[in-house]
């Protein structure tokens, strides 16, 4: 009766929008579903997906971008694709187009950690021992004595004052990686004091250079606490670290910083791997000097207390045991954010076959008119050997990519319409030098990627200017709005450009992040120009 009930009431809110101009080519909702769950509540079932879409229709939308991990349909079983034929079959009925987002380029695209944008860890220290080269780093000396079996409690400490905080200070290399490993017990600090790390280096600017909160429960258990960090120059870092209030108790049972190893190294076509003499350079051979290295096992670049690499020596090895050794490798270049983040490499030949795969596929299952490539927050780009030995700067690699992508499409219809997401192709978004993990300009990159794609801008504080930006350049464009703002400020500032800019726009697109379907009528009451 509910369903029925949220039916009828799409149904009337779909002639208020429809009079006011509703009948935009593209009216959309955003729908990230994997048909792998059952039940209606299920976000990732087919039930749910056709409850969303048949609202969707009664409300005045006429297509679900769709994303399901379709980059690697090619390999999806039987009970996967059956799901999805189905999907397609129910859209059919209700005239719903299925629009497929395929080659999540800077989440990873589903792509294996030797496919990950990588970086060069240069010069690692190894020494052979038996048969074995391990790393085998210098120590790190810190200052203020050992840091174990150290109890706070009550704001008063065995070496310390209030609060329940420690300060440490050692001495970071250039160009080297360390881990901080702190075994620490909680018990009645409040949840809101999270044990902390806090670097002060000199050559940053900001206060905090380093920052990082655990998340462990103060629960009377030990927590085994780890902070990466890397210098950038050879200097002093005084690290604080604990809770910044002075209540419960917290013990500290052991606190260390050594160099950090590699967990594997990226082994793939432009992308080198080297051992040498650490006295004299020379070079060793890869297969004869130590047995072949096989590329990264784990995803990204690996724990960071290890188990780090280590090579095997056959016994006709040039490598005298006791042998010093610098290992120069590739690792995936990681962003850190609230979830960390692995980039697909675009100068990765696999890659472009894998998408040719995809799309046969794709086009096989849902014969799409119009294919959405999840080109977005693209934070580690440009980085690796097989990027820089093509000398392209930011704009020409993405213009390469997504050029390619549109050919993949194209190939298996010349009709199909390509969009893109727009943050990484405007510099009034993310397409600016220095925009996180990546090197090289995006100058003139609107002059890089093909015309006839549609983009998707999303950021509605600055609607206006990226609204410009493409007009000017000579795009349509599809709004990306609603973003889970309950107020529809976002719908509104999106609505505004389309009415300013009649012909610009080939429509919007109702996108959720959290599965919130609950505003999809009204956002389309609001985000609908008046005429």
């Amino acid at each position: 009766m509910k369903h029925r009930a949220n039916i009828r009431i799409a149904a009337a809110l779909a002639c208020v929008a429809l009079a006011f101009g509703g009948a935009a080519e593209d009216r959309w909702v955003f729908m990230p579903c994997h048909f792998w769950g059952k039940g209606v509540d299920n976000p990732n079932s087919l039930e749910h997906f056709t409850n969303i879409v048949a609202r969707a229709k009664a409300a005045g939308y006429n297509g679900a971008l769709l994303s399901c991990h379709l980059d690697l349909a090619h390999q999806w079983p039987p009970h996967l694709v059956r799901q999805l034929t189905a999907a397609k079959s129910f859209c059919d009925s209700l005239g719903m187009e299925i629009i497929p987002i395929t080659w999540d380029v800077g989440y990873g695209g589903d792509c294996p950690g030797n496919w990950f944008e990588s970086r060069e860890i240069a010069d690692l220290p190894y020494v052979r021992r038996g048969g074995k080269a391990v790393f085998d780093p210098p120590p790190v000396t810190i200052e203020g004595g050992a840091t174990e079996n150290l109890t706070f409690e009550g704001g008063a400490s065995t070496r310390g004052k209030s609060p329940m905080r420690v300060y440490r200070r050692f001495t970071l290399r250039k160009g080297v990686r360390y881990v901080i490993h702190a075994r620490v017990r909680s018990t009645g600090v409040p949840e809101k004091d999270k044990f902390q790390f806090i670097g002060f280096i000199p050559s940053i600017p900001k206060k905090s250079a380093y920052y990082s909160a655990p998340k462990h429960a103060a629960d009377g258990e030990w927590h085994d606490l780890v902070f990466p960090l890397e210098a950038r120059s050879d200097e002093q870092i005084t690290l604080a670290f604990g809770h910044w209030g002075n209540e419960g108790r917290m013990e500290i049972a052991k606190f260390e910083v050594r160099a950090r190893g590699i967990c594997g190294a990226t082994r793939r076509a432009g992308i080198p791997f080297t051992v040498k003499d650490a006295a004299s350079g020379s070079l060793y051979k890869e297969g004869r000097d130590y047995a072949e290295v096989p590329p990264i096992a784990v995803r990204g670049e690996g724990a960071a207390l290890g188990p780090y690499l280590e090579l095997e020596i056959p016994a006709a090895s040039r490598i005298p045991d006791g042998q010093r050794l610098l290992v120069s490798a590739e690792i995936p270049n990681l962003f850190r954010s609230a979830h960390d983040q692995y980039a697909a490499c675009m100068s990765n030949p696999d890659y472009y076959a894998r998408m040719e795969k995809c799309a046969q596929r794709v086009q096989e299952l849902l014969r799409p008119k119009k294919w959405f490539f999840c080109f977005d927050e693209l934070r580690s780009a440009n980085t690796c050997a097989a990027c820089r030995a093509r000398k392209l700067d930011m704009a020409h690699l993405i213009g390469d990519c997504l050029t390619r992508q549109r050919e993949i499409v194209r190939r298996l219809s010349p009709d199909i319409v390509c969009y893109v997401w727009g943050d990484m192709l405007d510099p009034n978004h993310n397409a600016h030098e220095g925009y996180a993990h990546t090197l090289g300009s995006y100058e003139g990159i609107a002059k890089c990627i093909p015309q006839d794609l549609v983009i998707c801008p999303w950021w509605g504080k600055k609607a206006d200017v990226q609204t410009a930006y493409w007009a000017a350049n000579g795009f349509r464009c599809l709004a990306g709005a609603y973003y889970d703002d309950k107020t529809h400020k976002n719908a509104h500032a999106w609505r505004k450009e389309m009415e300013t800019h009649p012909g610009l726009f080939t429509g919007w697109l109702y996108a959720t992040w959290r599965n919130d379907y609950s505003e999809m009528e009204n956002f389309l009451r609001e985000v609908t120009p008046r005429k």
